[in-house]
């Protein structure tokens, strides 16, 4: 199966509308599929063939194996179970990666199912599985289309589900703007908050190619991420939608007629031009010499402890921009081309530190040492199991096709006992804002004293 993406792609729709200019700039650079996103393909894979056929037993996928190849003279690329490759181009595919199915990927397939096909028992309607949905008539691209995972089509609404399989968790709808305090004189900015423009987008194209006379007046859309049990929903009228539809379209053509960059940490983060851009360059050293004078006449001043909190917003954007150089810079090197500083001297790629060695078969060694009369604790090194070892141990095994149920090893009050013999280092405290769900560390406890942000603020500037 071979797919061709939009430009102006929804999964990439929070990007390109905020920074537009990075659809241009991404032009001519090969999109490079990671291992966390090849785990994701193929459990999407799995998801689709399970909802199109109830009747396919979920065990059968385990071990077998996503080919994710490219065929140098078209350039297509796709993904095709293994043993299922076939056809007069087959010899000429370039096999990119493997992707074995695994426990835990099935498991977490099993646990979106199961809540889909619960949605759909509870809200009746039309399933649409994998559906491709045409976007092309707010993003301005003839024929361009996105692929929504779960599409259920009701009377008068309409409900979009996508799975994620990735662990960092997404809301169906977003904290835009969070809620802020003016520190001078008190008054509240509301907090804000947007649809999930890929969820948006997928919504507004199953209700163009569907809707034809007008009848959803209600949209639901569902985020479901088995890996961290985390589901979102969100609801809103039609019209909520239908401006959203209006900002793509005017964002859309901003992308081709006024593009502009804005660079940060979550647009850069999947942006194929990072690390080769000028402004995501320009805005990392502006942070980083940010009060240290001029050129010659550089100061070093203490952080104004206003300004601190800035500051630290910056800490995660102007490393990825320094990884994303590195990675760059390593990317030219390989690839044979000069990598030139402004003084002259060039860089090059050496040996670097060699990676542990390890035994080819250790079967093979281990007779071998067995035969120059080596004893066992020579040979072996003994070392106790891990707490979350023994804690898989007290959890009884899913059973494979046609075997039965395996018990638990210990039970419940055997992991109870050994509970009390586990030792858990400290947990070290993070740095989060304060619209963080989590409650934050008492100040009081292993912590000194300090002043209160108001009492800061007033040491600073009067009561």
């Amino acid at each position: 199966m071979s797919k061709q993406h939009a430009r102006l792609s929804p999964s990439s729709a929070d990007r390109w509308t905020s920074c537009t200019a990075s659809p241009a700039a991404q032009d001519g650079i090969p999109n490079e599929n990671s291992d966390a996103s090849r785990q994701g393909t193929t459990c999407h894979q799995i998801q689709e063939e399970l909802l199109l056929n109830p009747e396919l037993d979920p065990q059968s996928y385990l071990g077998r194996a996503l080919v994710f190849w490219q065929h140098p003279k078209s350039d297509s690329r796709g993904e095709t179970w293994a043993g299922k490759l076939s056809g007069p181009d087959y010899d000429e595919l370039n096999i990119e990666a493997e992707v074995e199915v695994t426990e835990e990927m099935l498991a977490a397939v099993n646990s979106a199912v199961a809540f889909i096909r619960e949605q759909h028992e509870l809200m009746g309607g039309q399933l649409l599985v994998e559906q491709r949905v045409p976007i092309g008539q707010f993003t301005g691209e003839e024929g361009a289309e996105g692929s929504a995972d779960v599409i259920l089509l009701g009377e008068d609404w309409i409900h979009v589900m996508d799975s994620k399989f990735g662990r960092k968790k997404v809301y169906a709808r977003e904290l835009d703007q969070p809620e802020r305090v003016c520190f001078i004189t008190g008054q509240i900015t509301p907090e804000t908050h947007k649809i999930n423009r890929q969820m948006g987008c997928y919504a507004l194209g199953a209700i163009f190619r569907h809707d034809i006379f007008g009848l959803v007046k209600t949209v639901h859309m569902t985020i479901v991420q088995p890996f961290v049990g985390h589901t979102d929903s969100y609801s809103c009228d039609i019209a909520e939608l239908q401006a959203l539809e209006l900002f793509l379209k005017a964002k859309a053509e901003e992308t081709r007629s006024n593009p502009r960059f804005k660079p940060s940490q979550s647009n850069c983060h999947f942006c194929r031009a990072k690390g080769n851009c000028a402004a995501q360059t320009g805005m990392a050293l502006n942070a980083v010499f940010d009060g240290f004078g001029t050129e010659t006449g550089g100061t070093l001043h203490a952080p104004h402890p206003v300004n601190l909190g800035s500051q630290y917003a910056l800490v995660g954007f102007v490393r990825q921009w320094a990884d994303s150089i590195e990675e760059a810079t390593r990317r030219a090197l390989e690839n044979g081309e000069p990598v030139v500083r402004d003084d002259g001297l060039s860089y090059k790629l050496v040996p670097g530190k060699a990676g542990n060695r390890e035994w080819l078969d250790e079967e093979a060694v281990a007779q071998q040492l067995k035969s120059w009369r080596l004893k066992n604790e020579e040979m072996y090194v003994f070392k106790l199991i891990t707490p979350a070892m023994v804690e898989k141990l007290a959890k009884a095994k899913k059973p494979k096709k046609g075997q039965e149920q395996q018990p638990a090893r210990i039970g419940p009050r055997q992991w109870g006992n050994l509970q009390q013999l586990i030792r858990q280092g400290e947990t070290k405290s993070q740095i989060a804002l304060s619209t963080d769900p989590r409650s934050a560390v008492n100040r009081t406890d292993g912590f000194e004293d300090v002043l209160s942000q108001d009492e800061s603020f007033a040491a600073l500037f009067g009561p």
